[in-house]
C-alpha cells in the first residue's frame, strides 16, 4: 500500500493543533501535535482519507487504539484519545522524543551485547504485558520500537494486532499481513498465531541488532518469505565469533520453523538469555518462568565466568548520548557511535598479566612452603675438649741468703684425644661418639664436653645426659669409625687411626 501525505500542519483534531508531520505509511499518518488543554506535545496518528470509507481499515484503526488503551508500562506507547472529525479518524498518543530502534542501528552498525541485551529485554516485558492481555503484536520489527531520549525501548504500531481472547482478526481471510523480514512461518502461511510468534520476531530482531545482518533477507519479497519457511539463517558465532555459541542455540530455537521446537512464552526464552548476559528486564521475566532460585543460581554461574567474558556480555550502566531526536519532518544528523568489537590485542595483554600475576602469586606460595619446611638451625654446645692439668709444684720460700729463683713452667700438654679421633673437635661439630666401658658395655650418644677426669655426652636412646668418668672408659670412637666386625675395640687395632691408642694413649 502506497504512504499516504497529509498535510494537516496547524489545523485543529480533537483539541489538537497539528504542529508537524513525523512519518507516513500506508495506512496513514503520523503528527506532531499540541494538547491546548494541558499544554503537552502528543503523537496523532490519522488514517488515510482514501481509507476512511473502508469499513474494515476504520474498525482496524480503532481496533489498534484499544488494544492498548487499557495496558500500562513503560515500554508500551500509552493511548490518550480516539476520535473522529472533519471526516478524519484519529487517535492521540504518546510523544516520544527519539528515534525508531531501525534508525539506531542503520546509524550505529553492530550493537554491543551488553546494549542489544538492554533494549531486548525492555520489548520482551513490553510483549509479556501484551500476551498476558491475550494480544498478539504480529508486527514486531526494528521500525516499530521506539527508543527515547532516555535509551528506553517503546513498542509502538498495534495496527496488525490480534485479540486471542476475542478471536478478534480483522485481517482477510488468506491475507499475508506483516512485514517479510520479521515474519514466522506459520505467519506467511495464514495459520494459527500465538505469542510464540512474537518470539520468532524477537529472535530474528536480536540476531540483526547484533550482527547488522537480516538472517532471512533476500531480493524479494516472495524469496524472503520462502527463505523463512524453507532455510535456516547463517550461524551467528560466523558473523559474530566473539559471542558465546550458547547464544547462537538460543536464537535457533527462537526462530525454529515449527512451533513446537520455538519457546512458548516470553519467560522461557528470557530465561535462557539470562544465562549470556543478565539485565533487570530479563531477571524479572526469568524469574516468572524459572523462580527465584533458580535465577539466583543462574546469576552466580554468570558471575565465575571469566572475566573476559563477563565484560563483554555485562551491561554497563552508562547511557549512549548519541541518540538522534526526532523532531520536525526529518531526523537530525547523528555523530558516529558506530560500535567495535573487543580489541583482540587487549585481550591478549590482559591474559598475559593474569598469567604473570598466577604465576608470581605460586612462586610466593613455594617461598612460604620451603620456609615452613625448613628445620630449625640446631646449634650444639661447641665442645672442647680441655688438656689435663698437671699437679703444679709447692713454691720455693724465698730465704735471705738465697733468692727467689722463677719456676721454669712446663709446656702445657697437647690436648689427649680419644681412640677414634682425627683432629681437635671444632667449636659447632656434633660428633657422634660410642663408648667402649671396662665392663664391656656400649653407650652411644653425642659428645658434650670431655676432660681429664670424665666424659660428658647426651645418650641417643633417652635423650639425657651422662657422665662417665674416664677410670670406666676402655675406648672411645666416633661412630663412623666403630669397628665394621663387631669386636671389641681391644680386638680391632687395624680400624684404629695411625698415631692413636686407647683413651689416655700418645
Amino acid at each position: 500500500m502506497p504512504e499516504t501525505t497529509l498535510n494537516l500542519n496547524g489545523k485543529m483534531l480533537g483539541g489538537y493543533r497539528i504542529d508537524s508531520q513525523l512519518g507516513a505509511g500506508g495506512m496513514g499518518s503520523v503528527f506532531k501535535a499540541h494538547d491546548e488543554g494541558l499544554n503537552r506535545f502528543v503523537a496523532i496518528k490519522v488514517l488515510a482519507p482514501e481509507l476512511s470509507g473502508d469499513r474494515n481499515c476504520v474498525d482496524r484503526f480503532h481496533h489498534e487504539a484499544r488494544s492498548i488503551a487499557a495496558l500500562r508500562h513503560p515500554n508500551l506507547m500509552h493511548i490518550y484519545s480516539v476520535g473522529e472529525e472533519s471526516g478524519y479518524h484519529f487517535f492521540a498518543m504518546e510523544y516520544i522524543d527519539g528515534t525508531s530502534l531501525g534508525a539506531l542501528m542503520k546509524k550505529a552498525g553492530k550493537m554491543q551485547p551488553p546494549e542489544a541485551f538492554r533494549f531486548a529485554g525492555q520489548i520482551m516485558s513490553a510483549l509479556h504485558k501484551v500476551h498476558c492481555a491475550d494480544i498478539i503484536h504480529r508486527d514486531l520489527k526494528p521500525g516499530n520500537v521506539m527508543i527515547d531520549s532516555d535509551q528506553r525501548a517503546i513498542l509502538v504500531d498495534f495496527g496488525l494486532s490480534k485479540d486471542t481472547a476475542a478471536d478478534m482478526d480483522l485481517t482477510t481471510a488468506g491475507t499475508i499481513m506483516g512485514t517479510p523480514d520479521y515474519m514466522a512461518p506459520e505467519q506467511i502461511e495464514a495459520e494459527k498465531v500465538g505469542p510464540y510468534t512474537d518470539i520468532y520476531a524477537m529472535g530474528v530482531m536480536l540476531y540483526e541488532m547484533l550482527s547488522q545482518v537480516r538472517p532471512f533477507h533476500q531480493k524479494s519479497a516472495i524469496m524472503t518469505m520462502r527463505a523463512h519457511c524453507e532455510t535456516r539463517p547463517e550461524p551467528l558465532t560466523k558473523l559474530c565469533p566473539n559471542l558465546p555459541p550458547v547464544l547462537a542455540k538460543i536464537l535457533d530455537k527462537a526462530m525454529a520453523r515449527e512451533v513446537a521446537k520455538r519457546y512458548k512464552t516470553i519467560p522461557s526464552f528470557a530465561a535462557d538469555l539470562l544465562r549470556v548476559c543478565p539485565t533487570p528486564e530479563l531477571t524479572t521475566l526469568a524469574e516468572e518462568a524459572a523462580g527465584q532460585e533458580k535465577v539466583k543460581t543462574i546469576l552466580a554461574k554468570h558471575a565465575a565466568a571469566p572475566a573476559t567474558v563477563r565484560a563483554a556480555l555485562t551491561p554497563s550502566n552508562q547511557v549512549s548520548s548519541t541518540a538522534p531526536t526526532l523532531t520536525g519532518n526529518t531526523l537530525p544528523p547523528q555523530k558516529s557511535s558506530r560500535r567495535t568489537a573487543p580489541s583482540k590485542t587487549s585481550d591478549r595483554k590482559l591474559l598475559l598479566q593474569k598469567i604473570g600475576a598466577g604465576c608470581f602469586l605460586a612462586f610466593c606460595i613455594l617461598l612460604v612452603l620451603a620456609a615452613l619446611r625448613k628445620k630449625p638451625d640446631t646449634k650444639p654446645v661447641p665442645v672442647a675438649i680441655a688438656p689435663a692439668q698437671p699437679a703444679q709444684p709447692a713454691p720455693v720460700k724465698p730465704t735471705p741468703t738465697q733468692p727467689v729463683a722463677p719456676v721454669s713452667e712446663k709446656p702445657a700438654p697437647t690436648r689427649y684425644r680419644p681412640d677414634g679421633f682425627t683432629g681437635e673437635i671444632k667449636g659447632g661439630e656434633l660428633v657422634n661418639v660410642r663408648i667402649l666401658r671396662q665392663d664391656d658395655s656400649i653407650e652411644d650418644g653425642i659428645l658434650i664436653s670431655a676432660d681429664a677426669e670424665k666424659v660428658k655426652l647426651k645418650q641417643r636412646h633417652t635423650g639425657k645426659d651422662l657422665e662417665i668418668p674416664l677410670a670406666e672408659i676402655k675406648v672411645l670412637y666416633r661412630v663412623e669409625e666403630w669397628p665394621r666386625d663387631k669386636r671389641s675395640a681391644q680386638d680391632a687395632p687395624h680400624n684404629r687411626r695411625p698415631g692413636l691408642g686407647r683413651f689416655g694413649e700418645r
